[in-house]
């Protein structure tokens, strides 16, 4: 079983690359500004629990302002599952399946909070969920756009669909050899060094 240190790592990073290729949603100013004080404010350091609520208000500040930013849905979940405030991090979650319904990624992101819960049978099935979506919809995408395929890779992965994700890295990297995010990318990195502890189950 895969940590939720998947999630809230590799998850974000990927999303914040390849959702704003994708989506034609400008981000408000005045929301990016308030997104980069919250982040600010906790930098990394997430354990002292009166930043991360200081960071929640301001994060539900930019997203008042501007509700399909990206980047402060993510943040902000990510400290709500702190705060073990489930309730309003499936809100955001759900918010976001809401303005992107192309993008498995942020039903992936349910089935985290669900790991989270230690509700694996919802776990398993945002995950069945999202495979599908990818496989069924977004499959010629996949085969041209390297960052969605990350998150097909990433979502093949953690469905214990291995071979099959090491597969793909390596051909992705073969076409990619001259951009250096790709270069020495590993399924070990995208799956928070739990690849290896999943085979071994």
């Amino acid at each position: 079983m895969k940590t939720f240190k998947f999630i809230f790592s590799s998850i974000l990073i990927i999303t914040l690359i390849s959702c704003n290729s994708r989506e034609k949603h400008i981000n408000n100013k005045n929301s990016i500004s308030l997104n980069s004080k919250a982040m600010r404010l906790v930098m990394f350091d997430d354990t002292d629990i009166k930043k991360v609520d200081s960071a929640i208000v301001i994060l539900n500040q930019a997203i008042k302002i501007d509700p399909k930013y990206i980047e402060a849905r993510m943040n902000i979940i990510r400290f709500l599952v702190i705060r073990k405030n489930y309730k309003s991090a499936f809100k955001n979650c759900r918010d976001l399946q809401k303005y992107y319904p192309e993008s498995p990624l942020f039903i992936t992101l349910e089935g985290g909070i669900y790991f989270n819960l230690k509700d694996k049978e919802n776990y398993k099935r945002c995950l069945k969920r999202a495979l599908e979506m990818y496989e069924t919809e977004l499959l010629d995408e996949v085969e041209n756009d390297a960052n969605l395929e990350i998150e097909y890779i990433q979502c093949l992965a953690s469905n214990n669909r291995i071979k099959e994700a090491k597969k793909r890295l390596e051909l992705l990297k073969m076409r990619n050899k001259s951009n250096l995010f790709y270069k020495d990318l590993t399924l070990k990195e995208l799956m928070g060094n739990e690849t290896e502890k999943s085979q071994t189950k």
